[in-house]
């Protein structure tokens, strides 16, 4: 277990900080804390920049959005959320999703597409706070890692496949799916500008090359940079982003029909489980080394915050991306205070850079998106999580397929819709073992699982064969000890067993039931099977004083 470092302020929440949790942050805030928080924001800024006008750009949108998306949603999650160190923003799998709901829904129209891209994330962020203002946080384990690891590696294939048109400065269509993706790319084979696949070539060696020798540098900034004089210098050939209009964040309500409505939907609760999954997993991995350990329920709150803001100040959906929160950690971020700098630098810099910003190529705003789509493809972590057993390597195996032959939407359902089924398949094939000391004409069986609806055939199958296994057997003790829970259908297994085994001069007793399977029995007239309680010892008293504390 990582030991979390030291140095880092605690969130206190109580007085005002419960109507505005950034002020929790302040209590034992120090001179240092600033230096360290205004270094590491100004370091985001940097990376902030390129990062969210790429992922704008895959998004179907202006490079404008990708500013909005990096300035007020981060300022909202740092009033709101519980990580000190987490980095709200655009994110590549975020920006592919809602290329993919948003498409098939513009009918070609840019305008429409922006009206609809901060529709979405006011659906994206209502999600988000209901599910935080309910406690509903669970929903988003439907996402189990195999899901998540297949579905990630397949759409990052998807996101750099989708950039080869770009980088070779060819027009192709967008595609949702790999088949597609390899149709336009052949087709567009021959539109090939040798010059801007040399700017792309180019950009992707310099971005591999800063972020193995240099990784502290703001590689896609410098590249950036570098490819805006570049394609200066070569001319109308190479294809840039154009005019930027970058003013200040102004809200507005987009405004969508009862159907569109209905469309996004499906697309909404996608983006929101993808989001969720994605940002508290990153506040889980930086929690665990800073102490400041995240609190679920605050989590979802921050997100929906964040996200419609998004949705007001034309912006489109965000998370919390590892890589970026990685570069704030290790930046020196102590509190949401760098988040703050952050998102006044981006709009400091880029409103009066907007006029420089609009020369940058499009091959390397592509270049961006490819190096760090290529970095969410882990092929040890895949293998390793693969070995784990075969439910996992299938469900695993199940959405890479899916995404990549169908698209990021069906794919992660498809994936979720494996986990489930192997969820259930396990609930059916509960452990039955037998113990191996029997005494005086009686054998204990412990049951591992659930007993209900999904398992009695397996249990009763398991019973009666160890009673024909064993013609002397006078009395079964069923150790419930490792039983979660007990159904309808289980506590009538239960009875019909008793009866079973009764006319086959064989008893039945109940023992180590917790409290919750205590009263399913009892109030199935089965109380009576239940074994004396073993006396309590003063460390179960303890243990349990502790529970109620």
């Amino acid at each position: 277990m990582t030991r979390p470092e030291t140095d880092y302020p605690r969130q206190r929440i109580a007085g005002p900080s419960r109507l505005l949790p950034l002020l929790g942050w302040f209590h034992d805030y120090r001179r240092p804390h600033l230096a360290r928080d205004t270094a590491a924001g100004l370091t985001v800024a940097a990376v902030l920049v390129p990062q969210s006008m790429a992922y704008a750009a895959l998004a179907g949108l202006p490079p404008s959005a990708g500013i909005h998306a990096a300035v007020v949603p981060l300022a909202a999650y740092a009033a709101v959320g519980s990580s000190g160190t987490v980095s709200i923003g655009p994110s590549a799998i975020t920006a592919m999703v809602t290329a993919s709901v948003l498409a098939p829904l513009a009918d070609g129209s840019p305008g429409r597409y922006t009206v609809l891209a901060g529709a979405l994330a006011l659906l994206v962020g209502a999600v988000h706070l209901f599910l935080g203002a309910t406690g509903l946080s669970s929903a988003t384990r439907l996402l189990s890692r195999p899901v998540i690891a297949g579905f990630t590696a397949a759409a990052a294939l998807i996101i750099a496949a989708g950039q080869i048109g770009p980088l070779l400065g060819a027009a192709t269509e967008r595609a949702d799916a790999l088949p597609g993706l390899i149709g336009e790319t052949a087709s567009a084979a021959g539109d090939v500008d040798a010059a801007t696949v040399a700017l792309a070539a180019g950009a992707v060696a310099a971005l591999l090359a800063l972020k193995r020798f240099a990784p502290r540098l703001p590689g896609a900034l410098i590249v950036m940079i570098t490819a805006a004089t570049a394609a200066a210098l070569i001319g109308p050939a190479v294809e840039t982003i154009g005019a930027m209009d970058v003013g200040p964040p102004t809200p507005s309500v987009p405004l969508i029909s009862a159907a569109d409505l209905a469309a996004l939907l499906p697309g909404a609760l996608t983006v929101a489980l993808v989001t969720a999954a994605e940002s508290t997993a990153t506040a889980n991995t930086l929690g665990s080394r800073t102490g400041q350990e995240p609190v679920p329920r605050r989590e979802l709150l921050g997100l929906g915050a964040a996200n419609t803001a998004a949705g007001l100040f034309g912006a489109f959906p965000v998370s919390g991306g590892l890589s970026r929160s990685a570069v704030a950690h290790s930046a020196g971020a102590r509190t949401p205070v760098a988040s703050l700098v952050a998102a006044a630098a981006v709009l400091l810099l880029a409103i009066p850079l907007s006029p420089w910003l609009s020369g940058i190529p499009d091959a390397a705003l592509a270049a961006i998106v490819v190096t760090a789509a290529l970095g969410l493809v882990r092929p040890r972590s895949l293998f390793a999580l693969a070995r784990t057993g075969r439910p996992e390597a299938l469900v695993l195996a199940t959405a890479f397929a899916a995404t990549l032959l169908l698209g990021a939407v069906p794919g992660l359902a498809i994936g979720v819709a494996a986990s489930l089924g192997v969820l259930l398949w396990r609930a059916t094939r509960p452990l039955v073992s037998a113990s191996a000391c029997e005494c005086g004409g009686s054998t204990t069986l412990r049951v591992t699982g659930p007993l209900c609806f999904a398992n009695r055939q397996k249990v009763r199958e398991a019973v009666d064969g160890c009673v024909s296994a064993r013609p002397g057997l006078n009395r079964i003790d069923l150790d419930l000890a490792a039983v979660p829970f007990i159904d309808a259908d289980g506590a009538e297994l239960l009875a019909g067993m008793r009866r079973s085994l009764g006319e086959r001069g064989v008893s039945l007793r109940l023992s180590a039931a917790d409290r919750s399977s205590e009263r399913v029995l009892h109030r199935s007239g089965l109380g009576s099977l239940l074994a004396p309680a073993p006396p309590r010892t003063g460390l179960d008293a303890g243990e349990e004083e502790g529970k109620r504390a």
